[in-house]
């Protein structure tokens, strides 16, 4: 993968969070096969929201992400 400039990279980010989220179709093809009491469309009663953040940053004009090792 090449490297972007910051400014490339976060008009790109604010373009795609403008549209629509990918919703079902993109959970079921991350989520295992096969899921125990899943069915599409419908969530668990026990689910929880959630949400996930990724920090990205200019350094030198370039865009970097912030990754951490757990």
């Amino acid at each position: 993968m090449g490297t972007a400039s910051f400014s490339h990279i976060v008009e790109r980010l604010e373009i795609a969070l403008r549209g629509d989220l990918p919703g079902p179709d993109a959970q079921l093809m991350l989520a295992p096969r096969p899921r125990r009491g899943w069915r599409p469309g419908k969530a668990p009663a026990d689910c929880r929201s959630a949400a996930g953040l990724v920090l990205v940053y200019p350094r030198g004009g370039i865009a970097h992400v912030l990754l951490t090792l757990r």
